[in-house]
């Protein structure tokens, strides 16, 4: 992508540490403590996981759609959600 390319979309999410997009095409984003989603049609994020301290990297578990939080600080370590 070049900074010349034209944005798609946007939606306004604080904190933004990382994202990864599901395989139904919506997106996870790491907002503070939390993971929310956001799709095409629903621009305000939604709340799937909260009470993640030092949550940094994001990722789905193409298997099975879990969701991966990787904790950064004390907890160093890897922590999986159910989809």
């Amino acid at each position: 992508s070049k900074a010349s390319d034209p944005v798609v979309d946007s939606a306004d999410v604080p904190n933004v540490q990382d994202l990864a997009l599901r395989p139904d095409g919506s997106l996870l984003v790491i907002s503070g403590d939390s993971v929310v989603s956001l799709d095409r049609e629903n621009k305000k994020p939604v709340t799937r996981i909260s009470g993640v301290p030092d949550a940094t990297r994001l990722a789905v578990d193409a298997s099975n759609g879990d969701i991966l939080v990787f904790q950064d600080g004390v907890a160093q370590q890897v922590v999986r959600f159910d989809k």
